[in-house]
């Protein structure tokens, strides 16, 4: 490219810059209706129901204890269908699931024994619920891929072979900050959820992972547990709960994090505190969806510092995931019982308030901004002017 070329592009660059910016900062005002939840269909499953995993129309539901494990076909939302299960032997709280190649991986505290292997080819009949052994419990997630598993165990993350199910080696390990709940893995990085904090762990080199950042989330009234992390392109989603008993200046709320920088992330904002534990959460587009003991709340993100509640649901869970605009949640029905729900939600129309001047109504998971005829999203903007910045 000619120096010319060169000049021209980056003065129209930063035209472009200055327009964004400018836009961004001309919508003053947000708002939105209330959207609907609707429970479309329910099914049984063993034990309590903690962690679950949707993958082409099949729930995989782990149960509490000993590894229990049920199949449910969702094909049609309204009307599941429990395919197969496997019970539990005792023993082992279980706390996260991810299925890869046929296999359904499971977290367990338990010691000795925090890995769990089952055989799900046939979701009709699962079967060789084995357990592994392992250096620490398995308190916190579990992920999976490519022949590598990586589990969130008592104060370090490990990564594990599993070319042969059978027989999985330990093949890294690295430090983390403190007691794990969960765990995101992508592009070769581990956002991890843990006792009081987020951490940042480098594992693209299964053999020598690194801890790269820590982030504490300070207390002033009991201390706070981080539950759940989601990542969407540049932006980390946890959510947090207290301790203990809840306080008013101390509930449960969803961060956002900017990771554009995994060795520096900033905190952008939150969504306030709320008088109830949150557990699960799940990101899609522009809301993300949070569970916990009160039920489903949906927040719109697309200004990450200043999340918006436009819907909230009675269906308490404990996990939860979104697949093709169509919620599953797992949670309990009785003692030593569990249950799938599914629901939808009907987003409400967001109210722009732009210069003070015209107020626009647009479609919920579609607000965009035209620059130049190009159309983009308000997230989308919003990770490119952070990076700007």
């Amino acid at each position: 490219m000619s120096l010319l070329n060169t000049q021209r592009t980056k003065f129209i660059l930063s035209i472009l810059n200055i327009v964004v910016f400018i836009t961004l900062i001309s919508v003053s005002n947000v708002s939105a209706q209330t959207g609907t939840f609707t429970l479309l269909g329910s099914a049984e499953t063993r034990g309590h129901g903690f962690g679950l995993y949707v993958f082409n129309d099949l729930v995989y539901m782990a149960g509490e204890s000993g590894g229990s494990l049920s199949i449910v076909d969702v094909s049609n939302p309204s009307s599941p269908v429990s395919l197969g299960d496997v019970v539990g032997r005792g023993g082992g709280y279980v706390n996260d699931i991810y299925v890869a190649d046929d296999i359904a991986y499971l977290s367990l505290e338990k010691r000795g024994e925090g890995l769990a292997a089952i055989d799900v080819s046939d979701p009709t009949n699962p079967t060789g619920l084995e357990t592994f052994n392992t250096p620490r419990r398995a308190y916190g997630g579990v992920y999976a891929d490519a022949g590598i598993v990586v589990l969130a165990s008592d104060f370090r993350l490990d990564i594990f072979d599993v070319g042969d199910p059978n027989q999985p080696q330990l093949v890294g390990s690295a430090s983390i900050t403190g007691r794990p709940n969960d765990i995101h893995v992508a592009n070769g990085l581990a956002y991890v959820a843990v006792y009081a904090g987020f951490d940042i762990v480098d594992v693209s080199d299964p053999s020598n992972p690194e801890h790269l950042s820590y982030i504490f989330f300070e207390s002033e009234v009991v201390p706070t547990v981080v539950m759940d992390v989601d990542v969407v392109g540049e932006i980390a989603y946890v959510i947090s709960k207290p301790e203990t008993l809840f306080h008013p200046e101390n509930g449960s709320t969803m961060t956002a994090i900017d990771v554009s920088d995994p060795t520096a992330p900033i905190i952008l904002g939150d969504s306030g505190r709320d008088n109830e534990r949150y557990y699960g959460i799940d990101v899609v587009e522009d809301i993300a969806y949070v569970v916990g003991d009160n039920g489903v709340k949906a927040f719109y993100i697309g200004n990450p510092e200043s999340p918006l509640l436009v819907g909230t649901s009675v269906e308490s869970g404990f996990d939860i995931q979104v697949e093709n605009n169509v919620i599953y949640l797992s949670g309990n029905r009785g003692i030593g019982e569990g249950v799938l729900k599914i629901l939808e939600f009907s987003p409400p129309p967001l109210s722009i308030q732009i210069n003070q001047e015209s107020t626009h109504i647009v479609s919920f998971n579609h607000v965009y901004i035209t620059i130049f005829g190009i159309m983009l999203s308000t997230t989308t903007l919003w990770c490119y002017l952070r990076r700007l910045l």
